[in-house]
């Protein structure tokens, strides 16, 4: 098949460097189709300022709308400027790229009205099967209303009615929301995936002796820093285990996008005795995040009980069970989807700071039942999360649809 996929921002490049949520989930999406023998091909809005793109990532072509060297002054002006010119150029590359490929397939995942209309336009001037993709709330109310939420919102309600599919990539609270918006008809999961053999292959020792670590357990957290991430929470929880054990590092890595979050998240540690057992390592390549995670003692996504986590299966929870560690994690959304309490993982309730404390105390204490936890953990990532089974699952869905 040939697959044209199409994201608002930060598709990886090929360090694997770069790209939030909806870019890495592109990215293993496309490596698994591609691993499959599908021909796939990425166009993104945006790449921003994070170094010079890659045309070829995996196999996978790649193609930007709007990239800014390093150091761009962004005055308001020029803001408008380059969005104008983004869309311009953005809407000429859909139509070069389906014009000349003659896609199977265009893959819309998270984006509003710029790559939907244009999309719908291709769809009905070429017979192309489209399909859309989420893996968030798109509630715009839940989340103030603002412009770009209500531009997903129109998107998704003007691009549902000519869909063939629907990707849901979060949890199933929202796979119910996206049938009671469409009908009940053709909402496929496609959860988030990880290499897992990347993954289960890396070298945590390298990382150690790199940053000194020498002796030290550590507690991770590796991801974004916004509010609802309940990164304050694990603070709380990991503070007085900090406290009674120098041996422990709580490590708190990722926090690109938006600088206040990092600096939020800097000044509540700071606030805390045992803040010099804090480590901000800051966003890692994917090499360093493979080591990372593969040298933790315990791995914890704290998540609080917020509508975006509701919705959401977190790609990051597919990294850390792919480690082999132990996971710790708040139970909301799709996370109790895959972790099963005590059998491979540990579970807590959102925003219970003793239960966190307690869990993460368990598996330091318990070396036997960290590795067995850690096992089965990525038997799970293997089995459903791996770029081979959900690439295998979404050419049966997209075949099937071509069918009807």
């Amino acid at each position: 098949m040939r697959i044209l996929y199409i994201g608002p921002t930060g598709f990886p490049g090929r360090d694997g460097g770069g790209g939030g949520a909806v870019g890495r989930c592109m990215h293993m999406i496309a490596k698994g189709l591609v691993r499959e023998g599908h021909q796939v091909t990425v166009a993104m809005i945006n790449r921003g300022t994070s170094g010079p793109p890659s045309d070829c990532v995996d196999g996978i072509s790649v193609h930007w709308s709007n990239v800014l060297p390093p150091g761009y002054p962004l005055s308001t002006l020029r803001r408008v400027k380059r969005f104008m010119m983004s869309r311009y150029n953005f809407v000429r590359t859909i139509g070069r790229l389906v014009g000349a490929n003659q896609p199977d397939w265009i893959i819309v995942y998270s984006t509003g009205l710029e790559a939907v209309l244009p999309c719908l336009f291709q769809r009905l001037r070429h017979k192309v099967r489209f399909a859309l993709q989420h893996g968030d709330i798109f509630d715009a109310a839940t989340w103030g209303s603002t412009i770009q939420e209500l531009n997903l919102v129109a998107s998704l309600r003007i691009g549902l009615p000519f869909c063939s599919l629907v990707l849901n990539s979060g949890s199933e609270q929202l796979g119910q929301q996206m049938r009671q918006l469409w009908g009940g008809a053709n909402v496929v999961p496609v959860p988030p995936p990880v290499d897992v053999e990347l993954f289960a292959s890396a070298d945590g020792e390298t990382f150690r002796a790199r940053h000194g670590l020498a002796g030290e357990r550590l507690i991770t957290y590796l991801g974004g820093f916004k509010s609802f991430e309940g990164l304050e929470d694990l603070i709380d929880a990991a503070v007085p285990l900090l406290r009674d054990d120098s041996s422990l590092r709580l490590v708190l890595a990722g926090g690109g996008g938006v600088p206040q979050d990092l600096s939020r998240v800097q000044a509540y540690a700071a606030r805390r005795r045992g803040a010099e057992q804090v480590w901000f390592p800051g966003m890692l390549e994917l090499r360093e995040v493979t080591q990372l995670l593969a040298t933790s003692t315990v791995i914890v996504l704290p998540k609080t009980d917020h509508p975006a986590n509701r919705a959401a299966m977190p790609i990051k929870l597919g990294e850390y069970l792919a480690s082999g560690r132990p996971v710790v994690s708040a139970a909301v959304g799709g996370i109790v989807e895959r972790l099963r309490h005590g059998e491979n993982g540990l579970l807590c309730q959102p925003g219970d700071i003793v239960a966190m404390r307690g869990a993460i105390e368990r598996v330091l204490q318990d070396p036997e039942e960290a590795v067995r936890l850690g096992h089965n953990g990525r038997q799970t990532a293997w089995d459903a999360l791996d770029i081979g089974v959900v690439a295998r699952n979404l050419t049966a869905a997209l075949s099937e649809a071509m069918e009807r």
